[in-house]
């Protein structure tokens, strides 16, 4: 009798031709977010992401310059835009297929949440933006509340490096605003603000048509190879 070693991969994972690998990433997509990040891929390359993460003002200010440049709307427009952004919860949740188990390429679809909000000096963006004079004053201080539903695809490249632990990942998309609902409170007089509301809203169904660009470094928790396995011979 005679022992053989040789290498032979796990058959479960032959036949479906992907292991199960499920991590976290730390991840900007930019320009509507910073987030972090889970994902999950199982059998036949089939992916499933969602995170979680905010709109920082520089990104903001980033699609305020390229529309207001483009002669979208002018700069006090774009201070209304601004102004409503102080604070945000952006969710993005993703169904995608990596269709080569040797290759990183893959491409998904999926919706996105935005949940915006922020105080500012908005007397003067309403004054810009209606044409008609404040009551509160020109520089009185409104809370707006805006939420956002967008949709989006992606293509991008997922590396697995250092026994397939640390993830790599680039990838290119666009996201279409589809819906948007906004309040500016307080609402008196209610015309007034819900006019300003929705020239609000009609920037956001208008201009929020954005090519996005992702970048991620993350942790995969089902890393490494499959084990050899020894024949008897």
């Amino acid at each position: 009798m005679s022992i053989a070693f040789s290498v032979a991969p796990d058959a479960a994972g032959a036949d479906r031709g992907f292991p199960w690998r499920y991590g976290i990433e730390a991840v900007t997509d930019l320009p509507l977010d910073v987030a972090g990040r889970f994902w999950v891929e199982g059998p036949y390359g089939l992916r499933f992401d969602t995170s979680v993460g905010w709109l920082p003002t520089a990104y903001v200010e980033l699609v305020n310059a390229v529309v207001v440049a483009a002669g979208g709307y002018d700069e006090s427009t774009a201070g209304l835009v601004a102004g409503s952004l102080g604070s945000s919860l952006v969710w993005r949740t993703h169904f995608g297929w990596r269709p080569l188990h040797d290759w990183g390429f893959y491409f998904s679809a999926g919706y996105v949440l935005a949940v915006l909000g922020g105080a500012s000096n908005t007397g003067d963006a309403i004054v810009a933006v209606t044409g008609e004079e404040s009551p509160a004053g020109v520089g009185a201080r409104y809370e707006v509340t805006s939420t956002v539903h967008m949709v989006d695809v992606e293509l991008g490249w997922l590396w697995l490096v250092w026994e397939e632990r640390i993830s790599l990942r680039v990838a290119l998309g666009c996201s279409s605003t589809v819906a948007a609902s906004s309040e500016i409170s307080p609402g008196v007089p209610s015309a007034l603000t819900a006019e300003a509301a929705a020239e609000l809203d009609e920037i956001y169904r208008t201009y929020f048509f954005v090519p996005v660009v992702s970048l991620a470094v993350g942790w995969n928790f089902a890393g490494g190879k499959p084990e050899p396995r020894v024949r008897w011979q």
